[in-house]
């Protein structure tokens, strides 16, 4: 139980320093004037979904097709952080099993699997081609290299925490 009180501690912690940073945005965006955008609501949120959750820039260039894999990616683990997060302030007895039931659940485990896999691949290579291959208009730099470590570690957590659990519990993680 103290294990989880320091967690919570540190975890809502941690929040309250996102949301001050979040409100720093907002008070920034809100010294902005009116910019008279012809577009509806609708069509905004429509292009919204095409340029971001779409990614419409990246289909463009066929050479940074990786991205794509990346950033859906790494909405999917999100599903898998979160559910560590809440089972560590919750305990080991919360999963989205409880939630959706063990059926669902194992599709999004399967999901989730499949995506780190799938994201480790493409984090290989944009690491390779960062590195080795080094196209003129893709710069070696220190924030891409520290993110792209950051997802990878994200995506060896998951990994390295089913492993250590099947080697707590002496069973298979089904």
């Amino acid at each position: 139980m103290g294990k989880q009180i320091a967690f919570a501690i540190v975890f809502f912690a941690l929040q309250g320093l996102f949301a001050r940073n979040i409100w720093r945005f907002v008070r920034v965006a809100m010294l902005g004037r009116e910019s008279g955008l012809q577009e509806s609501w609708g069509e905004r949120v429509a292009s919204l979904m095409k340029f971001f959750f779409g990614q419409r820039k990246v289909m463009e260039e066929k050479s940074s097709l990786h991205h794509l894999a990346i950033y859906w990616g790494f909405l999917v683990l999100g599903l898998a952080t979160t559910e560590m997060f809440i089972s560590g302030l919750l305990g080991h007895w919360f999963t989205f099993g409880t939630i959706f039931g063990e059926t669902i659940y194992g599709f999004i485990r399967l999901a989730v699997d499949i995506m780190n896999a799938v994201v480790f691949v493409a984090l290989s290579w944009a690491m390779y081609r960062r590195v080795i291959v080094r196209p003129k208009f893709v710069p070696l730099n220190l924030d891409a290299m520290l993110i792209l470590g950051g997802i990878m570690t994200l995506v060896l957590t998951h990994y390295g925490h089913h492993a250590w659990h099947m080697a707590a519990s002496g069973a298979v993680d089904r």
